[in-house]
């Protein structure tokens, strides 16, 4: 599997971690607009989780504790790959999400 651009990207996560009825029984009951609403938040619900351990890696240094770099790299990927899988969810693709940071860049840098 060969990995090049940011939309490529989008397509591995979006094939190894499918919303279908296969996976999530519970949409074969749903409407569309259902079962966008499900996606989504079954998406921000893992992004949820991926920041609770993010949490957990960092939150230990504060009490004198070693950083652990394999936990912090795994929680790191897991809300890389929530993300990705969260900007095809909301309709994106690699075009539209290049717009979006152009945009804020533009809005967060005005002279």
């Amino acid at each position: 599997m060969k990995i090049e651009t940011l939309g490529n990207m989008i397509d591995v996560v979006e094939k190894h971690w499918p919303f279908d009825e296969t996976t999530y029984p519970e949409l074969h009951s749903l409407s569309q607009e259902q079962k966008n609403l499900f996606t989504l938040k079954h998406i921000l619900f893992h992004q949820i989780k991926a920041v609770a351990k993010l949490t957990e890696v960092c939150e230990v240094v504060d009490h004198g504790k070693s950083l652990d770099g394999d936990k912090l790299h795994v929680a790191v990927r897991n809300f890389f790959i929530n993300t990705l899988r969260l900007t095809r969810a909301a309709g994106y693709e690699e075009d539209g999400l290049k717009t979006l940071v152009r945009l804020w860049v533009e809005e967060k840098h005005q002279p």
